[in-house]
């Protein structure tokens, strides 16, 4: 059965949602959604294979001049330069290897196009803190010049959109703090912290309800708007998204109903506002935009941040 405020499915029996507290009647109507399109499909670049010739070519040099009198032998230094040398060709066709993820390593970001994925600063997600931070994943949304904007692939961790149930924006948000703050800091590394620029967010409303949206602001990491989720994403099933252990562990809600790759999915934070100041916009666990939205010190939400690189 689903809420009648919020459309969230809920377990029968239940007598209030438990994603919005609304009280629940047994003749609620089932929320219904836009039938999700499929998912657009990347092209995944085959690996290059690896060439041994330039370590053939070397191999079989040394055996000619060890066959001719009074040329170098094989002496142990002679077999020591080849074994370098075969060590320094093997780490160069590794380094070259083509695939439709890139690191930050390559400095390759500038080959980055829309639809690739990409990792960029550290993370932790597995909730395994003995085995450090993870690389986060990043899907890229567009491209204009020497930027890219990107946004996290799963939920990167649950986070109130604000700590208090009180009149809020984007401007006056504690997520709006923590992102750029707590999560900026311990995500990236100084020389990471320099590629993403400060940017011009702006206060979009919200399409169905006049809410004020407070105003534009500057950030570094933000989360997506109404108008930016329905542009970038072009399905309900492709703004479907999953928290990673790490946000699970922290509180963050999953589906009883819906996955993806095989794992239950969440709902993630807009930055636009919802129906009234007190709420926010979000994409629920099947894809969907509440323009309505929650209240905003639901604390089962997820963050999916966005930003720009500069590449």
């Amino acid at each position: 059965m689903f809420c009648g405020k919020c459309g969230s499915q809920v377990e029968d029996g239940n007598a209030f949602c438990t994603r919005c507290g609304a009280p629940l009647n047994a003749s609620a109507a089932p929320a219904q959604y836009p039938y999700p399109q499929q998912s657009p499909v990347y092209p995944v670049a085959r690996p290059k294979k690896k060439s041994k010739g330039l370590i053939i070519a070397i191999v079989a040099c040394v055996l000619v001049a060890a066959l001719i009198p009074g040329v170098l032998l094989l002496s142990p230094v002679a077999v020591k330069m080849i074994r370098v040398k075969e060590a320094k060709e093997e780490s160069v066709t590794d380094s070259v290897e083509v695939t439709n993820e890139i690191s930050v390593n390559t400095g390759k970001f500038s080959d980055a196009g829309v639809g690739d994925t990409i990792t960029f600063g550290r993370y932790e997600q597995d909730n395994n803190t003995s085995n450090g931070k993870e690389e986060i994943e990043w899907r890229v949304l567009a491209k204009e010049g020497n930027k890219i904007l990107v946004i996290s692939e799963k939920a990167i961790d649950c986070q109130q959109y604000n700590t208090e149930y009180t009149e809020v924006t984007w401007e006056t948000c504690t997520l709006r703090k923590w992102l750029n703050e707590t999560f900026f800091k311990e995500a990236f590394s100084a020389d990471e912290q320099k590629m993403i620029p400060e940017t011009k967010v702006t206060a979009d409303a919200n399409p169905s309800y006049s809410t004020s949206p407070g105003n534009d602001t500057t950030d570094r990491v933000f989360l997506l708007s109404i108008t930016e989720a329905e542009k970038y994403f072009g399905s309900n099933d492709d703004r479907m998204c999953v928290p990673t252990k790490h946000a699970i562990e922290n509180g963050a809600w999953t589906s009883i109903s819906y996955k993806k790759d095989g794992e239950a999915t969440c709902w993630w934070w807009l930055r636009s506002p919802g129906y009234d100041s007190y709420d926010t916009a979000n994409v629920d666990d099947v894809g969907y935009i509440y323009y309505s939205g929650g209240s905003v010190d639901n604390s089962d939400g997820c963050a999916r941040p966005a930003l720009w690189i500069e590449t």
